[in-house]
């Protein structure tokens, strides 16, 4: 457990009230502690509880572990922010000051289940699995199925809740999250439309829970496999438009007016390190 270096009153509270051992108790800095909206506030010190992954039980004294452990050892499980400070109208205190607390329900099943990340929890790991069965990769750690898996479900419920993929608004952030999928397929080694074959694994892994999956399963499939095509097709007359545009190049650099004007409409995007991806 840790609180902000300087809230004394929710040190009282754990280490008193609570009961919270010491040697699992640290005081820790607004870098890790403090949580802020901006220059206008409100800044408000943070509670957080961890799990230090791997071990039974801390080693050492844990006010000193707990600066220095690595994020891969430390697992956040619960966030507790007191609305105290409104730094830029110098108000000490809110009128009706409360606490806004978050707990992560798949971290605490990663922590129930014994497990480093949400993606190594049963929910994840049937999607994971299926995932790298319909894209043809034995690599089942690699961090596209963690992707493909988590985009999958949230796609899934945007359709089932009404959304379709379009060029604005809602409909458009369904798309990207959709084509983004899709790419992490291609890194895998899929060349034809995968995600409506994922829908029947999320179904058995979370219909009983959301009923609505199983009622709708067909729309969603159709949906979904109706997008991947039509992004085969962008993908394919967008290359067909690079590889010409790249074939005509006297030099390395591409003109802005032929990546931001006729490909633009293609949703092309850079990639991290130089080149283009749709």
């Amino acid at each position: 457990m840790t609180v902000f270096e300087d809230d004394d009153e929710a040190a009282d509270l754990w280490l008193r009230d609570v009961g919270i051992p010491a040697q699992r108790f640290a005081r820790i800095g607004a870098s890790d502690n403090f949580w802020a909206m901006g220059d206008t506030g409100p800044w408000v010190p943070a509670v957080k509880s961890s799990m230090i992954m791997g071990r039974r039980s801390p080693v050492g004294h844990l006010g000193r572990l707990m600066q220095t452990v690595t994020a891969m050892l430390r697992s956040g499980i619960w966030c507790l922010c007191s609305t105290t400070v409104i730094p830029a109208v110098k108000i000490p205190l809110y009128p009706n000051p409360s606490v806004d607390t978050g707990m992560g329900l798949e971290r605490l099943a990663a922590i129930l289940q014994g497990v480093h990340s949400n993606y190594e929890t049963d929910l994840f790991q049937s999607l994971i699995q299926a995932s790298a069965q319909i894209v043809g990769t034995d690599d089942t750690n690699h961090n596209s199925l963690k992707v493909i898996a988590d985009h999958i479900r949230s796609t899934a419920f945007l359709i089932t809740d009404g959304v379709t993929p379009s060029n604005e608004g809602r409909g458009y952030v369904l798309r990207r999250i959709i084509r983004r999928a899709i790419r992490h397929g291609h890194q895998l080694g899929a060349t034809e439309p995968f995600m409506h074959k994922l829908v029947a694994a999320l179904v058995g892994q979370m219909g009983d829970a959301y009923p609505e999956l199983v009622a709708d399963q067909s729309r969603v499939e159709e949906t979904l496999k109706l997008e991947g095509e039509r992004f085969a097709d962008t993908l394919e007359h967008g290359i067909r438009i690079l590889d010409q545009e790249i074939g005509d190049l006297s030099g390395s650099v591409l003109a802005g007016d032929v990546v931001f004007s006729p490909l633009r409409h293609l949703r092309f995007s850079r990639r991290p390190h130089g080149g283009l991806l749709p």
